[in-house]
């Protein structure tokens, strides 16, 4: 059982003239299979929670522990999706997407691999891309081969900034249903930035609600409904309303 565990963590950035505090007094834990959304307005400092978790950067005050030891520097177990695409320009979408297991010295043409490489391409829409690089691609596409380059090397931790939010509607639901496969395939824990409420309590086992800078948790929902979920439904309706009255946007 993997243990992701934030105490107590603060972090500020210096600027030219002053110090901005981004988050204060952050806890939390996170198990496998969790798969925690993280919902906030803008400037709360949601994405300074994933980048301190991927080893990114460093926190003013506290600890982040993985398994009890903490977490410095970037780590593979560490897996980041960004909200804009981070491929490599002169490898094609294929190469770009086994990268990671060819420097790992991993037999991408084991069968077993081969076949979750061909689902994730076809689940991306990509397959017929394959040998297209990243400058032919356009910025839905590019951002979908990022996310899937990310799933398969299969990290502890999955961390997920808006890596949907490019993507039309129909493909967006898709890859949800895919994170939720592979959550409950592989008992990741995960952990995504959304702006979409909706996103947030279709995929999320638990959602925090952030404040406005310095961030902190106003609260953090344990969201008890099975899978798959329907987004009509009345209880789904009412975490919703619960979660924007939570970010003051109720009636």
């Amino acid at each position: 059982m993997n243990i992701l565990e934030l105490l107590h963590v603060h972090k500020s950035f210096a600027g030219a003239h002053d110090v901005t505090q981004a988050l204060y007094d952050i806890s939390f834990t996170l198990r496998d299979g969790e798969f925690l959304s993280i919902v906030g307005p803008s400037g709360c400092g949601k994405s300074t929670i994933l980048r301190l978790i991927a080893g990114l950067i460093v926190p003013t005050a506290g600890k982040l522990l993985l398994n009890g030891e903490p977490i410095t520097g970037t780590n593979p177990e560490r897996g980041m999706v960004f909200q804009r695409a981070a491929l490599f320009p002169w490898l094609t979408v294929e190469q770009n997407l086994t990268f990671s297991a060819r420097m790992m010295k991993r037999n991408i043409n084991d069968k077993e691999y081969r076949d979750e490489a061909e689902r994730l391409l076809e689940t991306a829409g990509l397959k017929e891309f394959r040998n297209d690089f990243p400058y032919q691609l356009s910025g839905g596409m590019a951002q979908r081969l990022a996310l899937i380059r990310t799933m398969i090397n299969h990290p502890k931790v999955f961390l997920l900034d808006e890596p949907l939010g490019a993507l039309d509607a129909f493909t967006r639901m898709n890859m949800q249903d895919e994170l939720l496969k592979m959550r409950q395939r592989f008992n990741h824990m995960m952990l995504m930035v959304t702006h979409d409420i909706d996103e947030a309590i279709y995929l999320g086992t638990r959602v925090i609600v952030m404040t406005p800078r310095p961030g902190r948790i106003r609260a953090d929902l344990n969201i008890n409904m099975p899978f798959p979920r329907v987004r009509t439904s009345s209880e789904f309706m009412q975490r919703r309303r619960e979660i924007l009255e939570l970010l003051d946007f109720g009636a």
